[in-house]
C-alpha cells in the first residue's frame, strides 16, 4: 500500500478556485469533495476508506478552500453584514495561526497557491461581493464619497508646518515636505481621510513628492518625525522607508505582532514566505491564474507534472464567471432595496431574513427575476470597475517573489513587476 499524500489548495480568492474544485472532483487520481478535509466529509468516511481498497488508487487526498490564504470569520456561512449600510469589512482572521495549525496536522502536505493580478482580483472580488448580497458601490467600498468630499473643509496645515520650520531652521519648506505632512495628517490620522478633505486625486498628485521625500537621505525627516508624529504615523513612515531600503532611527516604536508582519492582506510575498517557511519551498506550488485563463490545457498539464500524477485531459470550460455589468446593477439594486426595507426590523430578524435572501442569491434561485429586469431595462448597467492609481500603487512590491518565476514572465504587468 502506497503512503497517502495530502494536497492543500489554499486559494487565492477569485483565482480559479471554483474551476480547480471541479477539476479535483473529476480527476481519477485525486480524492476530493467540496467542503471536506483531505476529501473526507467526516471521520466515519475516513474509517470506511481505511477498510476499503478503493482509496489505494488515489495519489492525493485534497483539501481546498480559498479562505485559507486570507482567513475570514464568515468562511463558509452567508455574510449578512454585507446587507448593513455601515458594515465593517475588516473581518480577517489569523492567517499565521491557521498555517501553523495546518502544518501541525499535515506537516508533509503539498501546498497549491494560485495568484491573480491585483486589479483583476479587485474587479472579480467586487463581482463576488455583489453576488453575495453586497449593497455598496465601488466608490463607497474604496472610501470615495464625492458628495461628502465637496462638503468637508480642507485641513489646516499652518500650525504643523510652522512647527517644522521652528525645529528645522528652514526658511522655506520644500513641496516634498508639505506633501508628506499632508499625507500623514490626512491619511494616517485617526480621523477619516475624507473628513479631512484628502481625496484620492490629491494623493496621486502628492505621491511622487512623497516618494522623493521618503528616499531623501539628507532630509531632516527623522528629527521631525520623532518630535511631532503620532505612533501610528511613525510606524507607517518606518514601514515605507524600510520598503525603500533606507534607515530610520527608531524611538518609541509601537509594537507589532508577528501576525501583522507576516500576513498583510493582499501581500503575495507574505503568504508565500509563510507557507514556504513551514512546509518547505519544494512543497509550495505557485501558479498564475492568468495562465489558466489564457491556456487551460497548458495550466493543467504543468500542474499535473508538478504534482507527479497521471496527465488526464479534462475539459471544464468557464466555471463561476464574473457578473456582467447588467447583473451587477440589478443585483445591487435588489440587495440595496431589501436592505433598506429590512433595516426597520430587529437586527436578529434582519440577519435571518437577509441571510435567506443571500442563500437564494448565491444558488441562482433569483436568476429568472434578474433576466426579466434586464429585458425590461436593458440599458441599466454598472460602469466598468477600475482601481484608482493610488489604490493600485499600494500593491507595488507585494509580489516581488514572483518576478523571476518562468510562469509569470508574460504577466509581470498584472503584478506591477514590469518596471
Amino acid at each position: 500500500m502506497k503512503a497517502p499524500k495530502h494536497l492543500i489548495h489554499i486559494g487565492y480568492p477569485k483565482a480559479g478556485s471554483s474551476f480547480l474544485r471541479a477539476w479535483f472532483a473529476q480527476h481519477p487520481k485525486l480524492f476530493y469533495q467540496d467542503g471536506g478535509i483531505a476529501g473526507f466529509s467526516d471521520i466515519y468516511e475516513l474509517v470506511r476508506a481505511g477498510a476499503s481498497k478503493e482509496s489505494n488508487k488515489y495519489d492525493y487526498f485534497v483539501t481546498s478552500s480559498e479562505a485559507i490564504a486570507v482567513t475570514n470569520v464568515f468562511a463558509g456561512i452567508p455574510n449578512t453584514n454585507f446587507g448593513f449600510k455601515n458594515q465593517k469589512f475588516n473581518q480577517q482572521g489569523d492567517t499565521h495561526k491557521l498555517c501553523m495549525t495546518l502544518h501541525g496536522l499535515f506537516p508533509n502536505s503539498k501546498i497549491l497557491f494560485i495568484t491573480r493580478g491585483f486589479e483583476a482580483f479587485a474587479k472579480s472580488s467586487y463581482s463576488q461581493y455583489i453576488r453575495s448580497g453586497g449593497i455598496h458601490s465601488k466608490e463607497e467600498l474604496l472610501g470615495i464619497n464625492k458628495k461628502e468630499i465637496k462638503k468637508v473643509k480642507k485641513p489646516k496645515f499652518q500650525q504643523i508646518l510652522q512647527a517644522f520650520i521652528e525645529n528645522s531652521n528652514a526658511t522655506k519648506i520644500p513641496d516634498e515636505y508639505i506633501a508628506y505632512l499632508r499625507f500623514c495628517q490626512a491619511l494616517y490620522s485617526e480621523e477619516n481621510a475624507t473628513q479631512n478633505g484628502y481625496t484620492p486625486k490629491q494623493f496621486l498628485e502628492d505621491f511622487p513628492k512623497i516618494q522623493a521625500f521618503i528616499l531623501s537621505e539628507n532630509s531632516k525627516l527623522e528629527d521631525y518625525a520623532l518630535t511631532h508624529l503620532s505612533d501610528i504615523q511613525k510606524q507607517m513612515l518606518l514601514e515605507m522607508k524600510q520598503r525603500n531600503g533606507t534607515q530610520f532611527r527608531q524611538q518609541n516604536k509601537p509594537k507589532t505582532t508577528p501576525q501583522a508582519q507576516q500576513t498583510k492582506y493582499n501581500s503575495y510575498n507574505d503568504i508565500i514566505r509563510l507557507y514556504r517557511q513551514q512546509f518547505g519551498e519544494e512543497n509550495v506550488l505557485i501558479m498564475p491564474y492568468e495562465l489558466l485563463k489564457e491556456n487551460q490545457k497548458r495550466f493543467l498539464q504543468i500542474l499535473q507534472e508538478r504534482l507527479g500524477i497521471e496527465t488526464v485531459a479534462i475539459e471544464l470550460g468557464i466555471v463561476n464567471p464574473s457578473l456582467s455589468p447588467q447583473d451587477l446593477y440589478w443585483r445591487r439594486w435588489l440587495s440595496r432595496g431589501l436592505s433598506q426595507f429590512s433595516s426597520i426590523l430587529h437586527e436578529r430578524i434582519f440577519r435571518f431574513f437577509y441571510g435567506k435572501y443571500v442563500q437564494l442569491l448565491q444558488v441562482g434561485r433569483l436568476d429568472i427575476f434578474f433576466s426579466l429586469l434586464k429585458r425590461i431595462a436593458p440599458n441599466r448597467e454598472m460602469e466598468a470597475f477600475h482601481l484608482p492609481e493610488s489604490e493600485l500603487n499600494a500593491y507595488k512590491g507585494e509580489a516581488s517573489l514572483l518576478k523571476h518565476d518562468p510562469l509569470y514572465q508574460s504577466y509581470l504587468k498584472e503584478y506591477l513587476l514590469d518596471d
